[in-house]
């Protein structure tokens, strides 16, 4: 079953296990507490057209619901509730910059979260807010340095890095404004500066920014940053491949590579094949790095 709601009240959809898929519609500012509480079968979580509103998401709202693997988090988010996506399958969260609360227990029991990227490095964090390091394993928190973020992976023993992981595309890049340290004011582009970005800024490796003052400001300021590639052994990337029927020939059929939601382009990556001619599970494949990932056998 598929709903799209026009309000997300509490417990609205609470135990309701058929539900499979909902549409949030843009106008909602807020889903409520418990709203849809230990809906077992619930696995996608999709936005209307419009551009989005939703400022708040309540204490247990997507608690226990075991099938849902993705959840894409809106720009205009602002306060994840406690237990809101506790013991859910997610396997990353790209958390945006208006993001300023993230309370207790919010992602506790996310066994497959493996990504946690910050675009918001102040962002509060309650205790347990994250995964523990032994629930899970493979978890690297992505920030700037230096925000309440890093110092919450510091305090919990979470692997963290100043890189972002590549996007299949999208443009990375983080850091907002400038601050003055003489006077506290911070700056902003296109009033105070201008902002220019080395050719690299989508595909993995290293990309130099470059913000240029304007108006009551001067000169140059350089900084770097990497976009790590993506280990296609982690566990939100998915590999396909079709079984085929065997014709006595070497058999070469395409695999499908996904992350958070997008197919990977054939030039992202490379296939080589053996044991492909003979009935069996043959075909082992080899898909080696390319411009997003690296190795994974």
């Amino acid at each position: 079953m598929s709903v799209s709601p026009s309000k997300e009240s509490e417990d609205v959809f609470s135990g309701c296990k058929s539900l499979t898929e909902i549409a949030i519609p843009s106008g909602v500012a807020s889903i409520g507490e418990m709203a849809f509480y230990e809906c077992e079968g619930l696995c996608k979580v999709s936005f209307g057209e419009g551009e989005p509103s939703l400022d708040s998401i309540g204490s247990d709202a997507f608690y226990n619901c075991g099938s849902l693997a993705q959840f894409d988090f809106p720009s205009t988010l602002h306060r994840i509730g406690e237990s809101a996506f506790s013991r859910t399958a997610l396997t990353a969260a790209s958390l945006p910059d208006a993001l300023t609360q993230i309370g207790g227990q919010a992602f506790s029991g996310c066994r497959n979260l493996s990504v946690a990227s910050f675009a918001n490095p102040n962002t509060v964090l309650a205790q347990n807010a994250l995964p523990s390091a032994s629930e899970a394993k493979g978890l690297t928190i992505y920030s700037e340095p230096n925000g309440s973020v890093a110092q919450y992976a510091h305090e919990n023993g979470i692997r963290e890095s100043r890189a972002f992981p590549c996007l299949l595309g999208e443009r990375q890049f983080r850091l907002k404004s400038l601050t003055s340290e003489e006077s506290g004011v911070t700056l902003h582009e296109g009033s105070d500066y201008e902002l220019s970005l080395s050719e690299n800024y989508i595909d993995a490796g290293d990309v130099t920014a470059v913000f240029t003052g304007k108006g009551a400001y001067q000169g140059n300021v350089a900084y770097e940053y990497t976009i790590e590639p993506k280990s296609l052994s982690d566990n939100d990337v998915s590999v396909t491949v079709e079984d085929m029927e065997c014709t006595g020939e070497q058999l070469k059929p395409q695999p499908v590579i996904s992350y958070a939601g997008k197919a990977a382009p054939p030039e992202c990556y490379a296939v080589t094949y053996d044991r492909n001619v003979e009935v069996g599970v043959g075909g082992r494949k080899h898909c080696r790095a390319g411009k997003f990932f690296r190795q994974r056998a």
